[in-house]
């Protein structure tokens, strides 16, 4: 038994090491995410060295890179695929951009063809 609780401590402190290694990454890649946020005309936050925040269009996605967590403000924001598990803050940015792209795109074409089905009636 005693093996068991010295091997799930063991994981445990991996674990916050992973965590601990991770916000700091995020913290250094901050500005770099910032600024290639800004470019797509995102707003990247930092609340504290575990929150950051995302937001666009009313539309706001909260990262967690320690626990590698990311919430959507509501369930009408669009998930963020494609990120591999071991993302970093400008990864998620750079896929929050791709997102929303392919979000805009797909509701551009549903209200062409709402309009175009709309004039064959």
């Amino acid at each position: 038994m005693g093996d068991a609780v010295d091997g799930l401590r063991a994981v445990g402190i991996v674990r916050q090491h992973e965590k601990a290694e991770r916000r700091q990454a995020a913290e250094q890649q901050f500005e770099e995410a910032r600024q290639l946020a800004e470019s797509f005309g995102l707003t990247l936050q930092r609340f504290s060295e575990t929150h950051y925040r995302i937001r666009t269009e009313g539309m706001f996605w909260d990262i967690y890179p320690g626990n590698q967590r990311i919430r959507r403000s509501t369930p009408a924001v669009p998930f963020i695929f494609g990120l591999n598990s071991d993302w970093t803050l400008r990864d998620v940015v750079q896929q929050v951009e791709n997102t929303l792209k392919a979000w805009r795109e797909s509701r551009v074409k549903a209200q062409q063809k709402g309009e175009q089905g709309g004039a064959s009636t």
